[in-house]
């Protein structure tokens, strides 16, 4: 069953500032974020929870970008006080949360770059396609006048739609069921977003979004992200080229060990 309790604490754990994804997933299968519909309504459904691949129905996920050198890509990396462990960068954030501004413009976009992303990621059907008018190389999603539904993954860190998600839960346990479950509305509206009722209450259509070929692999995801020990964010951040001239500092006794693999995270 769904496991709507620890999705409803996952969300008041950390008190995490939210912003925009950076497209750090594996592209085998489609990610759905609110801003890559066009404006509708659509009906969705959750995917039941898959024991190996999606425990809990759902998977959070928590990062941070750390530009290293100027002028080149951010590193993404495992955000480590989401996996109740300390978090060099985490640590630093709090040190600096008021003394960053008496830094240069330059500096203050590099610290303020590291705030913590939380989302998360839910294996869906949705009735959308991709527009067949759009000559964009990600083209938008728009609504299947067919109502034919693919199976996706949904991508949201908006805190009003996961409190909707999050009561429809607790008030309907089996809303993902594959028999008893229920199909939902969602609807966009330029940056408004919306959650519907229960649309309508029946067997899964999209059989084979539930097979072992098209369940996503959610706990696989998110290859490129580096995982970094405690010592390891120290030793590579305080050698950046924004951080010459802040103090930072790490006691002898930082974790290095008890981290988990990539690739094998338990949320």
């Amino acid at each position: 069953m769904f496991d709507h309790i620890g999705l409803k604490a996952a969300q008041t754990k950390d008190q995490y500032k939210y912003r925009g994804s950076f497209g750090a997933f594996s592209n085998e299968m489609v990610f759905v974020r609110p801003r890559d519909l066009a404006d509708g309504v659509y009906t969705m459904r959750l995917l039941p929870p898959w024991p190996e691949r999606n425990p809990r129905g759902f998977r959070r996920v928590v990062t941070h970008q750390v530009q290293l050198e100027p002028e080149r890509e951010f590193k993404i990396i495992w955000c480590l006080r989401a996996e109740d462990a300390d978090c060099f960068v985490c640590d630093l954030l709090e040190i600096l949360a008021e003394s960053y501004k008496t830094y240069t413009e330059a500096q203050q976009r590099a610290i303020e770059a590291m705030t913590p992303f939380e989302r998360f990621l839910f294996p869906i059907t949705i009735d959308a396609m991709k527009d067949p008018t759009s000559t964009d190389k990600y083209p938008p999603l728009v609504r299947n006048p067919s109502g034919q539904s693919i199976s996706a993954i949904w991508e949201i860190w908006q805190p009003g739609i996961l409190r909707k998600l999050t009561a429809m839960l607790e008030q309907y346990p089996t809303l993902s069921d594959l028999q008893q479950g229920s199909y939902f509305q969602f609807t966009k509206n330029g940056k408004q977003y919306d959650l519907g009722g229960l649309y309508r209450k029946e067997p899964l259509q999209l059989q084979e979004a539930f097979t072992e070929a098209k369940y996503p692999r959610i706990n696989k995801l998110y290859k490129k992200v580096h995982r970094w020990t405690y010592a390891e964010q120290y030793e590579r951040i305080k050698n950046a080229w924004w951080a010459h001239n802040i103090p930072m500092s790490i006691t002898e006794n930082a974790p290095e060990a008890g981290i988990l693999d990539d690739g094998d995270v338990p949320f």
